[in-house]
């Protein structure tokens, strides 16, 4: 993982946030992945976050269920604290509270939240918005972690319907953004990750920010 994606990103979250307060007058609120899960994740849904997976084949939200199992350490990483699914080969979403080294190049960043899909699920955070009427905007990034395997797909959805999708080759990077979106108490975002064929090697670290405008 390279450590420049990961600045430049903390950059450019702060920037659309800065962007987004002076073009969004009645802006009022703010989520940050990162920030939040490194306030803890001891509950799931967590405030508006929830780390869910979707073993269905199909992108209906109805099918989707919430990763039921905690854990701290995670996979016995001291310092990481996940959720999963224990019966499917890991579907899981973690953060690390401090950084970790596995000894075997793999670096688990501080603060950098990671997920991985199932060998046949998907894997999915959902954010579920509690403004009665307003608009959101989203930026977000994320990158390959492992560095091996085939990649991953990915889609931004609302409800059932694609705002964004596309593949992740092995070793890539990608951005995605969404603006002035309309949304009530009765809409949930959703970020989906599916492996590209096979799971192996199919963790990736992902960041967000969602601003509002009601």
């Amino acid at each position: 993982m390279k450590r420049t994606f990961w600045v430049g990103l903390a950059v450019g979250l702060m920037i659309f946030g800065a962007t987004e307060r002076a073009a969004l007058a009645g802006q009022s609120h703010s989520w940050n992945l990162s920030r939040d899960m490194m306030n803890g994740i001891n509950t799931n849904p967590k405030g508006t976050w929830a780390f869910m997976q979707n073993d269905s084949g199909v992108h209906d939200p109805n099918q989707y269920t919430l990763l039921p199992n905690r854990s701290s350490p995670c996979l016995g990483m001291p310092g990481v604290t996940c959720w999963a699914d224990y019966s499917k080969d890991w579907s899981i979403v973690g953060v690390p509270a401090k950084k970790y080294d596995n000894g075997q190049g793999d670096i688990f960043v501080q603060g950098v939240p990671f997920l991985h899909p199932g060998i046949d699920s998907q894997i999915i955070i959902r954010w579920k918005s509690p403004i009665v009427k307003g608009t959101i905007s989203v930026l977000g990034k994320a990158s390959d972690f492992s560095y091996c395997g085939d990649g991953i797909k990915w889609s931004l959805e609302t409800g059932s319907s694609v705002i964004q999708s596309g593949v992740m080759e092995d070793g890539g990077s990608f951005s995605f953004i969404a603006q002035n979106l309309p949304v009530t108490t009765s809409t949930s975002l959703y970020f989906i990750v599916g492996n590209n064929g096979t799971h192996d090697c199919d963790l990736t670290n992902i960041d967000m920010i969602i601003t509002s405008q009601e």
